[in-house]
């Protein structure tokens, strides 16, 4: 599997996940799950994109997050960070929708070149769990998959975000 140039070279951060990973998920250690990429911001969240080996495997539910998220968990007190483990997903429609976690709506590419695209959440807290505190998780989310994500509600239209309960909204 290779890594997306912008994680690989932004200070080891795949390597830190996946050293922290191998010592306390036994599937990643014996290569039962790789670690595609990573994207991290240090003492708020990080994203780690898992593909199994073999075909049959869940990586990310069962295997990384572990029975009643323990697993995770336990990842997350050593790093004093929340950790979410999205599914790697080759199509990068999908990746982005796994890595955005949130209920999505509808996802429109809206420049191929640029690698741009839109992300339609439902208004209230599926729009707040794909922004992210202070935008972290959307962030996270556009380093990790390599794609500029606009996360927007339904009451969104081409000239202009309209995103209920949030201070600001930037035209498009």
């Amino acid at each position: 599997m290779t890594r997306s140039p912008l994680t690989a070279s932004a200070g080891g951060v795949v390597d830190e996940v996946e050293a922290l990973f191998r010592e306390h998920i036994r599937e990643v250690a014996f290569g039962v799950i790789d670690i595609v990429d990573a994207a991290r911001e240090p003492g708020l969240l990080t994203l780690v994109a898992v593909t199994p080996a073999m075909p049959g495997i869940d990586a990310a539910a069962p295997a990384c997050i572990g029975k009643a998220g323990r697993r995770i968990r336990l990842i997350s007190d050593v790093w004093g960070e929340t950790i979410g483990v999205v599914e790697y997903d080759p199509d990068p429609i999908r990746y982005v929708v796994n890595a955005v976690s949130a209920p999505v709506l509808s996802v429109t590419i809206t420049d191929r070149v640029e690698r741009k695209l839109t992300v339609v959440t439902d208004i209230g807290t599926p729009f707040a769990h794909a922004i992210g505190k202070c935008g972290s998780r959307a962030r996270l989310a556009s380093q990790l998959t390599g794609w500029r994500i606009q996360v927007c509600t339904p009451l969104c239209d081409e000239n202009h975000c309209t995103h209920p309960g949030f201070v600001s909204a930037e035209p498009r």
